[in-house]
């Protein structure tokens, strides 16, 4: 009788196992189904209106204030939105101003990829400004991607292309087209007319 019971429990709860297993067969953790997401994000950390400061063996590589930053899974890049007030340093001295729609750090290799419309100035003046560039930090580039306008002291230049060396404080660049104001021409041919004389 005894072991008559024990095989009635054990066969009712099979069947409530049996049953609950086809009622719930959709539900963890039935299913065997992972609760991991599928695919990790791309970005794991975003923290809004953020100042930032990178670092290298010589100090300071550039400062970013802007509205939002995102950390790639890789860890390696670096995503900067509405960057308003950015600088970049050479051998730890503020070298240039920056504002762009996005910057893109990649910390291994210690260069920015700068978009979504740029403006760099440096400390006397000068203004570049485009769609992109590149700055790199071991070198201390700075090469535009597609077309960009210079402006000083002395006049507007769109180009092409252009690099800036700024440790060596050398600019190149190519297909260019230079409007210079009248101011400055007539200025220029009087200095030039008074040490003829």
């Amino acid at each position: 009788m005894k072991r008559h019971s024990t095989l009635t429990i054990a066969i009712a709860a099979g069947a409530v196992l049996l049953v609950s297993v086809i009622v719930f067969r959709r539900h963890l953790p039935y299913t065997g189904m992972n609760l991991a997401p599928k695919q990790p994000p791309a970005v794991v950390m975003t923290v809004d209106n953020a100042y930032i400061v990178g670092l290298g063996r010589n100090g300071k590589l550039w400062s970013i204030r802007e509205r939002t930053v995102e950390l790639a899974q890789n860890r390696f890049v670096v995503t900067l939105n509405d960057v308003t007030d950015g600088r970049i340093f050479d051998r730890g001295k503020p070298a240039l101003k920056v504002r762009a729609g996005r910057i893109a750090y990649n910390i291994s290799a210690q260069d920015m990829q700068l978009t979504r419309g740029i403006t760099i100035e440096g400390n006397e003046g000068q203004r570049i400004t485009g769609e992109g560039a590149t700055w790199n930090s071991f070198t201390s580039m700075l090469r535009s991607s597609g077309r960009v306008c210079y402006e000083s002291s002395l006049g507007r230049v769109t180009a092409n292309m252009l690099i800036v060396d700024v440790r060596n404080r050398q600019m190149q660049m190519w297909d260019v087209v230079l409007t210079v104001p009248m101011k400055t021409i007539e200025g220029a041919g009087a200095e030039e007319a008074r040490h003829a004389n």
